[in-house]
């Protein structure tokens, strides 16, 4: 199976997100909503790019939130794209003008988005599943203006809950069973093995890889999660999935 057909098995009738993670992604939503107003005008005009959709949450957020934003959605899977835009469509608090959508495999054709146009780039566990990892980096840093933000999360293989599992002989999975825990089925018909994860991350190596692609970190958070402030005392080994911030140099 290829990534397209994979993705699209995945988006399936357009419910891509478990329940158990609403709160996770309100939190990261608002943190990433708020990051982005804290860091413009009122009235100044941007542009942002949204690399792999999801189910749209966060799509409405940024639109609903940030004032004179052009948001661009960039997704392999027609069938999300059409989700997000058939939900945007019935939303009566986002503007149709704000929004474009435009299908992207990110391995092949990320070469076709411009240089130096976004103020804003978002990545949210999208990294895990390209083939070329500094090829998705590089292009990250191209697209973004001087001074812009990449926001980037990926799963932390060295999350402590991954340490104990590996530790008693189990598979640490970075994304979920989706279904029965410890059963395959749903890897096998639907989701692709560890939910088409291809690679592992650090937060100590996602920071040299950032470095070396010309972006600067800034912030890394794990925004939604409980006992934050806790966490937040040992990110590398506390952070299911950190978040960071990095700019453009």
């Amino acid at each position: 199976m290829d990534q397209k057909s994979l993705y699209e098995l995945q988006a399936g009738s357009g419910e891509l997100i478990r329940a158990d993670y609403n709160a996770a992604l309100i939190g990261r939503d608002q943190f990433i909503t708020d990051d982005i107003s804290g860091k413009i005008d009122v009235a100044q005009r941007i542009n942002a790019a949204e690399l792999s959709i999801g189910d749209g949450r966060l799509t409405r957020s940024l639109l609903q939130c940030v004032p004179n934003m052009q948001l661009e959605c960039i997704d392999i899977s027609p069938a999300r794209i059409n989700y997000v835009r058939r939900m945007l469509e019935h939303d009566s608090n986002v503007g149709q003008g704000c929004v474009k959508f435009t299908e992207c495999n990110f391995d092949t054709q990320f070469g076709v988005l411009d240089s130096d146009f976004y103020d804003f780039v978002i990545a949210l566990d999208i990294m895990e599943h390209v083939f070329d990892v500094f090829n998705f980096i590089e292009h990250c840093q191209r697209i973004l203006r001087s001074g812009g933000r990449l926001y980037i999360r990926v799963p932390n293989i060295a999350y402590i809950k991954h340490r104990i599992r590996l530790l008693l002989g189990k598979l640490p999975v970075t994304a979920s069973w989706f279904e029965t825990p410890e059963e395959l089925t749903s890897w096998r018909l639907r989701h692709g093995w560890d939910g088409g994860h291809l690679h592992l991350f650090t937060i100590p190596i996602l920071y040299e890889l950032l470095e070396i692609s010309g972006l600067q970190p800034e912030v890394c958070r794990d925004p939604g999660v409980r006992f934050s402030k806790f966490r937040a005392m040992a990110p590398n080994l506390l952070y299911a999935n950190p978040l960071i911030v990095a700019r453009k140099i």
